[in-house]
């Protein structure tokens, strides 16, 4: 049977056909990279969030690490070494007295 344009039915509906597939097609395509979009997007900021951690954590260590560099430097150094001794172990020089001190 031909319709007035000139084309027959089992045109128009391979036609229809055709064009909802292709557009199908796309509304798939488009799932699909937004469904990609939106993982990486989310894993990018878990990421972002871990490096932030890091950069903390970081610091952190950098600290410690400048507060034992300064601690080791000092423990060389013969005045430290000296009250050191005096206050942890109670020593003192030939000649001096200690004083201890008795609360009541």
């Amino acid at each position: 049977m031909r319709t007035p344009r000139g084309r027959s039915s089992h045109a128009e509906d391979r036609h229809a056909r055709q064009l909802v597939l292709v557009i199908g097609s796309i509304a798939l395509l488009f799932c699909l990279l937004a469904t990609l979009f939106i993982t990486r997007w989310a894993r990018i900021g878990a990421l972002e969030r871990d490096l932030a951690s890091l950069h903390r954590e970081q610091a952190e260590a950098q600290d410690v690490q400048d507060a034992l560099r300064l601690r080791l430097s000092l423990a060389n150094d013969p005045e430290t070494l000296e009250d050191l001794a005096r206050e942890n172990l109670g020593l003192i020089y030939r000649g001096e007295e200690k004083v201890y001190f008795v609360e009541d």
